[in-house]
């Protein structure tokens, strides 16, 4: 595996590369355009990855982020099939997926029940791109994360957090690099998150700067 300055993952494993979604602040296009070993992965199409795949897990590893380098959304399903095979090998392990595409791609992927050491996650910048309630929209997993990353508007209305408030786990972050059009936050668009003790809330470093000392939090899910 790799280790990663992700804060909340001790490893990535990315057996999967690429992504169609081309968000102007995406680190992982970069990378892959810098150390793709074929012109499929720095053209950043996603593809299996047998060699990453095969990666063992240091024995430390508690939580290990899945697909850093991709988005669920275009998986096959037989990608999460391996995938889900390898995890049920480490259940001493925490597995955290991310998409984009709201709770269907992880329907759409896999149609059971996900083994108890995965939580499947979410990804908005906005309190706009948050996916509707309905209902069982919690199925196929026990445990749920929204990743508000980077925050590019403010999730303090009472709307946001009723949207909110049935996840597991929640992880905040900044925008981080150098991109011109570069989203500074502000304290008022997270406070309310802060503020709540029901779910735990893991902030990235990346808003301490702009956050006083005694609000940071960096909480983890059991």
């Amino acid at each position: 595996m790799a280790k990663t300055k992700i804060e909340w993952a001790d490893e990535v494993w990315n057996p999967v590369w690429g992504c169609f979604n081309n968000c102007p602040y995406c680190y992982a296009r970069k990378i892959a355009k810098r150390f793709g070993q074929t012109q499929e992965q720095r053209d950043f199409i996603p593809s299996w990855r047998e060699d990453n795949y095969n990666r063992p897990f240091a024995k430390s590893t508690k939580r290990v982020f899945v697909n850093s380098m991709s988005d669920p959304m275009y998986w096959f399903p037989a990608w999460m099939e391996f995938v889900l095979e390898r995890i049920r090998q480490h259940p001493e392990i925490q597995f955290i997926f991310l998409t984009k595409g709201g709770f269907r791609v992880y329907r759409e992927l896999y149609d059971s029940i996900y083994p108890e050491n995965v939580i499947l996650g979410i990804t908005v910048t906005r309190p706009e791109d948050l996916p509707q309630q309905e209902i069982g929209r919690f199925w196929p997993a026990s445990k749920w994360l929204i990743n508000i990353e980077p925050m590019l508007s403010t999730f303090t209305r009472a709307y946001a957090w009723d949207m909110i408030k049935e996840y597991d786990w929640i992880i905040i972050g900044a925008e981080t690099g150098n991109r011109k059009e570069k989203v500074i936050p502000h304290l008022e668009w997270y406070m309310y998150l802060l503020n709540q003790t029901i779910i735990p809330v893991f902030m990235k470093p990346s808003l301490d700067k702009y956050t006083p000392k005694e609000l940071i939090r960096r909480e983890y899910i059991s």
